[in-house]
């Protein structure tokens, strides 16, 4: 029994970036962004089934987070960094991806998320190739996180997080840094 894609209905999503770096990987210190879709839960095959979609890793090369209003990625990209994929029971990669993001307004933006698909039989086998994944959602941008332990110069002050984040950001589109359990936030400015 195919997979019923088009029945799947965006319940809600979330935004944010992060500064993230590892050098035993070669990951170099950056902001990161990451997409999350949550679909209402459907029923296929008697059983009810919870969707999500996910795009990570992202780097939009922007330095003000409203410059996301217009812009479309589309992924696989030359990176190989950015990971999307489509969750139902498992983990599952999506060989393609197009995100596009419309203008926001008061910290929120419209989002339109595609992505193809492999799903899998229960036997682990190919069931439905190239199955279309589509969401059209708001989505809250929740800002900016830095988790000092996941820095190689663990920066010990907001004002040596300032200095780590100037590089990548336009510090003044967020509001100043907030105290957020393990680590610190900028939430935006709108």
């Amino acid at each position: 029994m195919r997979f019923p894609a088009a029945r799947l209905v965006p319940r809600e999503g979330d935004l944010y970036a992060h500064l993230f770096e590892n050098p035993a990987t070669g990951l170099a210190r950056n902001v990161y962004w990451s997409v999350t879709v949550d679909f209402e839960t459907l029923d296929h095959a008697g059983e009810a089934m919870t969707c999500t979609s996910t795009v990570d890793w992202l780097r939009p090369d922007v330095r003000d987070w409203r410059a996301l209003g217009g812009r479309t990625i589309t992924l696989p990209r030359d990176d190989g960094l950015a990971e999307s994929s489509f969750y139902v029971g498992e983990h599952l990669p999506a060989r393609t991806t197009k995100l596009a993001f419309r203008p926001q307004l008061e910290g929120r933006f419209g989002i339109t998320l595609e992505q193809v698909v492999d799903l899998r039989s229960e036997s682990g086998e190919e069931a439905d190739a190239q199955t279309s994944i589509r969401a059209d959602v708001e989505v809250p941008y929740r800002g900016l996180i830095v988790v000092p332990g996941n820095l190689s110069s663990i920066p010990a002050t907001p004002e040596s997080i300032g200095e780590a984040l100037r590089p990548h950001i336009d510090v003044a589109a967020y509001h100043p840094l907030e105290r957020d359990g393990r680590g610190f936030i900028l939430r935006p400015r709108w």
